[in-house]
């Protein structure tokens, strides 16, 4: 397997960041596909993200959404993905 991809964030603020990411994948048994993906992300607390491969015919679209609090005693993370 090849992969090649990178990532940017096209926007960002103090309470917003919008990162966006695209994969190239090469297999050596399959035909090569290709993955992309965005994230939403608010006071680095609440986390909305999708995704998409194109060129595969199962497991092409994803969706999920995170939450990460920082409290005294420990941190608290949770994430959910479809």
């Amino acid at each position: 397997m090849f992969r090649i991809g990178f990532a940017l964030e096209p926007y960002e603020t103090e309470n917003h960041r919008i990162t966006s990411s695209i994969q190239l994948n090469h297999p050596n048994d399959n035909s090569e596909n290709v993955s992309t993906g965005v994230e939403y992300a608010w006071k680095e607390m609440f986390f909305l993200r999708g995704g998409y491969k194109f060129n595969v015919e199962e497991q092409n679209i994803s969706l999920g959404a995170g939450v990460k609090m920082d409290l005294d005693l420990a941190s608290f993370t949770f994430d959910y993905s479809f």
